[in-house]
């Protein structure tokens, strides 16, 4: 007749038996299954190389634009460098092609923000802020480029104002 060693006395006992004369181990009973610490360190290392993958793709991807308005008044001019991984462009516009100075009050970007409107019907950002109204630098800004201010308290004023012009 054939003996199996039991586990946990280390007596033989033959392999029909049910239990361990010895000790009563119970042979029925499905051995508890041991996880691998080598799956558990091969899944963690894989968590963490797709971590590091996502993170350097939004690095590398992530375009960081740096904004720089500069109104001189030397030059009669506004002056627009944008920074990005890209480079660096540079837009110069002089003061008489700017047909008026917007204050908007509840903007898409921002609280309060000013924009250049040119002769030609762009709109562009002069400054935007959420802290401090904007009014005074609207004015003072407009002032030097010897135009207008227009307020335009809400979106959907701005909408009309342009939807009728345009």
């Amino acid at each position: 007749m054939s003996t199996r060693t039991c586990p946990s006395c280390g007596a033989e006992v033959p392999t029909s038996a049910a239990r361990c004369k010895h000790c009563f181990h119970d042979f029925l009973d499905a051995p508890p299954k041991r996880s691998s610490g080598l799956i558990l360190l091969a899944a963690s290392i894989a968590i963490m190389i797709c971590a590091g993958a996502g993170a350097m793709y939004f690095v590398l991807h992530r375009q960081a634009v740096k904004r720089n308005v500069v109104v001189d008044e030397e030059s009669a001019s506004i002056i627009w460098t944008i920074t990005s991984s890209e480079g660096t462009s540079t837009e110069r516009v002089p003061f008489s092609d700017i047909k008026e100075v917007e204050f908007v009050v509840g903007g898409s970007r921002a609280t309060w923000e000013v924009y250049a409107i040119t002769r030609e019907g762009d709109r562009k950002l002069l400054n935007a802020a959420d802290q401090s109204n904007l009014q005074d630098y609207a004015e003072h800004v407009a002032a030097l480029m010897n135009t207008k201010v227009v307020e335009i308290r809400n979106i959907k004023d701005f909408e009309e104002k342009y939807t009728v012009e345009n």
